[in-house]
């Protein structure tokens, strides 16, 4: 079923309708890359996601965040963002995460390239599954592809107790309306990496001794106030370079002067689940498809606010 879908998918990619502009896919608190505007400007956003899913992997509890941010931008490419993340599950209602997010973007003609580096400030509870990753790096480049598709990659390191290595590649396909203020475009990503983030979640974070209280929910035995006391969890192989997801995205952006507005639901399809070693005991990673959607607004203060393509 899910390889007929990805037919249809990439048939309606490759059905022209409308001239394509090289696009960056970028983060949603992310405006349009360099190449969009000449004046340099300020942007004030906030955005809401359902929940946290990396790599295909999540947490048992959702992680829903609320996350007011703000970003300088260069009209030469360059930027700098800070953003807070509030954790809004039932009986939550903190600060998880707060970050800061400084890079460059580059967009001329068929080409999109850019990179940046993001320093993560979790909460000592956090049970985001990025939660042990510190800080990372990436580097991006796509290219339009006569007006048809627009191909893009990336690569990523992402730094913790151990270092993980990240890439990806993604085909997607822009269409526009309304004078080009309605930008729709759907998306198909593979993602690759080790996930030596995720053998320390699992330690330090899902069943670490700093998990409390969750809702009232746990992930396994614990001593009756909340606390989680398993030890001994090891992810075998996590340091093995492996398809981790498959991911379908249909991001929707409308401009209107100053004001963005987007939403972007996400389906994804965990790959190549890893063994999990409980103090001798092993067990396969159960995985699932999942699904989450994110949505917000941001507000561009500067000389221009023209947010189309060119």
């Amino acid at each position: 079923m899910k390889y007929r879908f990805f037919s249809a998918l990439l048939l309606w990619f490759l059905v022209r309708q409308v001239p394509v502009a090289a696009q960056t896919p970028e983060a949603d608190s992310l405006p349009a890359p360099a190449g969009t505007t000449t004046s340099s400007y300020i942007e004030l956003s906030s955005s809401y996601i359902s929940d946290i899913v990396f790599a295909g992997r999540k947490d048992s509890v959702a992680v829903p965040y609320l996350s007011p941010a703000i970003g300088w931008y260069h009209s030469s490419g360059f930027f700098a963002q800070g953003s807070l993340s509030f954790l809004t599950a039932a009986k939550e209602n903190r600060l998880d995460l707060f970050t800061l997010t400084a890079g460059y973007q580059y967009n001329r003609g068929q080409v999109a390239a850019g990179g940046q580096f993001t320093k993560y400030f979790f909460s000592e509870g956090s049970y985001n599954v990025q939660s042990s990753i510190s800080s990372y790096a990436n580097a991006y480049m796509g290219y339009n592809l006569k007006d048809i598709v627009t191909i893009y990659g990336d690569m990523m390191l992402g730094f913790g107790r151990s270092t993980d290595f990240f890439t990806g590649a993604e085909i997607s396909r822009p269409f526009y309306a309304l004078r080009d203020q309605l930008q729709i475009t759907p998306s198909f990503y593979a993602f690759f990496g080790t996930q030596n983030y995720y053998n320390e979640y699992y330690t330090y974070r899902r069943y670490g001794a700093q998990r409390t209280g969750v809702g009232g929910q746990g992930n396994g035995p614990g001593n009756g106030n909340g606390t989680t006391t398993v030890s001994g969890v090891v992810v075998e192989q996590s340091g093995a370079f492996r398809l981790l997801s498959l991911e379908l995205s249909l991001p929707v952006q409308f401009t209107l002067n100053r004001f963005r507005l987007f939403v972007n639901p996400v389906y994804v399809l965990p790959q190549s689940p890893y063994t999990i070693n409980t103090n001798g005991i092993l067990s396969k990673e159960v995985l699932a498809p999942a699904f989450y959607g994110s949505a917000g607004i941001g507000y561009r203060l500067g000389k221009e606010a023209n947010g189309k393509r060119n």
